[in-house]
């Protein structure tokens, strides 16, 4: 039976939706993440997670999601304004950024969907 399955390599695990892809590799690193994070709930030596541990395994899993998170953390750790550094950064990990007035509003690669908006205080946030 794995000769017949290995020899269908057109057949995919999973069909692709209509969503557009907003990064290359983003499906990808999204579906392995919700399947990392699954692990958690999932019966030890279970068949279910001995699956998801070959997929992840499979396909090189490296947490890309987790570590993107940690680092927009680290950027807005202790955030005051808006510098050119940051702007940068933000701009970097795909926000664009619009000012408006004490506010400004972040749009995660022009997706309207996806869309966060952060007060420019003098005493900081997210700290």
């Amino acid at each position: 039976m794995r000769d017949k399955i290995e020899g269908l390599q057109e057949i995919p695990l999973i069909y692709l939706g209509e969503e557009e892809e907003l990064y290359d590799g983003e499906i990808k690193s999204v579906i392995l993440d919700i399947l990392n994070e699954s692990k958690k709930t999932l019966k030890k030596n279970s068949r279910r997670e001995n699956l998801v541990e070959d997929i992840l395994n499979s396909n090189e899993f490296q947490n890309r999601q987790e570590e993107k998170r940690n680092d927009i953390k680290r950027l807005l750790k202790g955030y005051k304004n808006m510098s050119k550094s940051l702007r940068n950064s933000l701009e970097n990990f795909g926000f664009e950024i619009a000012s408006e007035g004490k506010h400004y509003k972040l749009t995660y690669y022009g997706d309207s969907r996806y869309v966060v908006s952060y007060k420019c205080l003098l005493s900081g946030i997210g700290s």
